[in-house]
């Protein structure tokens, strides 16, 4: 009886320290988006981003219509 408490006690000891289910999956960094540039629109104020913006005269829009308001 007190072997099979022993052998118990090692192979706990071997499933939390080797193998340890669930923590394997939650240690790992979760990826990081990219990020983008934000630029204030010259009519309105509104930060949008570079890409989904319009850029002329050296000037930054967030939409069409500050544009046409321009």
């Amino acid at each position: 009886m007190k072997i099979l408490i022993i052998i118990i006690a090692l192979l706990a000891v071997v499933w939390f320290v080797l193998l340890r289910p669930g923590l394997k999956s939650s240690t790992h960094k979760s990826k990081e988006l990219p990020s983008e540039t934000m630029q204030e629109c010259c009519v309105c104020g509104v930060f949008a981003s570079q890409k989904d913006g319009i850029r002329q005269g050296g000037k930054f829009f967030c939409s069409k219509e500050c544009k046409a308001k321009a």
